[in-house]
């Protein structure tokens, strides 16, 4: 699947820069623009926009490889971006997510449908940091509420909140 992707990519027919926004919910018979599979509906499809290039329809994997090599070919991003992991390690912000969410000052994940785009310089709901214009906003559906996070504090806010339900299940 990588060397698909990757040829796909030196042939012009991905993009090499990052969306304008981009969404997540579940596959529409779509083939993914990744590996050419069809995106069944038990299976996540990413959707992404970008502002000169067509739209994209791709598996969760296919779209994690893609932003992968894309990102190989990116700047580096400057070292203020990167604020959300170097106050805490992943391991104690999964701990002070754990804790949040037992105590409900945190609500669980339940659909994890959400879309993302560049960050606005909203405060992430998890770290409590700005989500600046270099970083990626994630937008969660809440109850009559949109939840605003990270790239890096959604990936450990939606690991819990899934350990959290199967812990739950008799």
């Amino acid at each position: 699947m990588d060397s698909t992707i990757e040829a796909k990519l030196a042939a012009g027919l991905l993009p090499r820069h990052r969306p304008v926004k981009s969404w997540a919910g579940f596959g529409t018979g779509n083939a993914c623009d990744g590996c050419d599979e069809s995106i069944l509906a038990t299976e996540v499809e990413h959707e992404l926009d970008f502002a000169k290039s067509p739209t994209l329809r791709l598996h969760a994997t296919c779209e994690a490889i893609w932003r992968g090599l894309v990102a190989e070919t990116q700047p580096a991003t400057p070292q203020s971006a990167h604020m959300t992991m170097s106050l805490l390690s992943a391991e104690q912000l999964r701990q002070q997510i754990r804790v949040r969410l037992a105590q409900e000052r945190l609500p669980a994940i339940v659909v994890g449908i959400y879309k993302t785009h560049q960050g606005t310089g909203r405060p992430c709901l998890v770290c409590l940091r700005e989500i600046g214009p270099t970083q990626m906003e994630y937008e969660v559906d809440g109850v009559s509420v949109v939840l605003i996070a990270h790239e890096a504090c959604y990936a450990l806010w939606r690991e819990e909140s899934v350990s959290r339900r199967q812990e739950k299940r008799p």
